[in-house]
């Protein structure tokens, strides 16, 4: 599936990036927390590189709460994530990508009431369920064979995309059921038996979180209500999509 925008632009790096995930050599043993923030320098960019393609947890920000993830193609990093939470298997782990570029390494059969909702409420509070492309590992889908996507408009998240050429996992750094988190400094408090490499982009703006919306099926169905109105969904849909609307 191409970009609302048509745009192939991220195909060639996310391709490029997806061949070389994991082949890294592992960084040592005894690695401590570190924080990095924006802007970076050269050799911080370098660091956020090798960070990615090593498969190691980090931390960066959204436009609501600070995220627990890392490279999503990486098995080893979304196997910490879920210990770390202590999030049911069964639940899938949403990806972040740039929605500006090719989508379909990693979503197929995407819904033309979905497209639009792309192109209209992308990049924002919106988390779309889709069936997972033939590029997807086994880790990141669930047992119907899809996963959660969403393109988040924070410039942080952008760069980190653009970095590593690779999805990234946007959980929230937070212990399932508890309260989401908010700032670096409390996310490595949380965390800090885990060397995390934190991405400190200040303190997060809070609020609910994104809107996850099932697209797998008809009408479309609202898995969890968050920053985007159940409203302002169906009156999306109800003029050219009225099939798709949620109920």
């Amino acid at each position: 599936m191409d970009s609302p925008n048509d745009g192939r632009a991220g195909a060639s790096c996310q391709t490029t990036a997806s061949a070389r995930a994991g082949r890294a050599p592992a960084p040592a043993a005894g690695i401590a927390q570190e924080r990095i923030s924006p802007p970076f320098t050269p050799r911080q960019r370098d660091a956020i590189r090798r960070a990615l393609e090593w498969g190691r947890v980090m931390t960066y920000p959204t436009e609501t709460s600070y995220a627990l993830g890392g490279n999503a193609l990486s098995a080893k990093v979304v196997e910490a994530i879920y210990r770390l939470k202590g999030r049911e298997r069964g639940k899938r782990v949403p990806l972040l990508v740039d929605g500006s570029g090719d989508l379909s390494p990693w979503v197929r059969d995407v819904p033309e009431a979905a497209r639009a909702l792309m192109r209209a409420l992308w990049p924002g509070a919106l988390t779309l369920v889709l069936r997972a492309g033939a590029e997807v590992p086994a880790h990141l889908k669930d047992e119907r064979g899809t996963l959660a996507v969403r393109w988040s408009p924070h410039p942080v998240i952008a760069e980190l995309l653009a970095l590593g050429g690779v999805p990234l996992i946007g959980t929230s750094a937070n212990r399932s059921g508890a309260p989401a988190l908010n700032d670096a400094d409390s996310v490595l408090r949380a965390f800090r038996a885990e060397p995390l490499l934190a991405i400190d982009g200040g303190t997060a703006a809070g609020g609910p979180p994104s809107t996850v919306l099932d697209a797998t099926v008809l009408p479309f169905r609202i898995v969890r209500e968050g920053a985007l109105p159940r409203a302002r969904l169906r009156e999306r849909l109800a003029s050219a999509f009225p099939d798709a609307v949620p109920a």
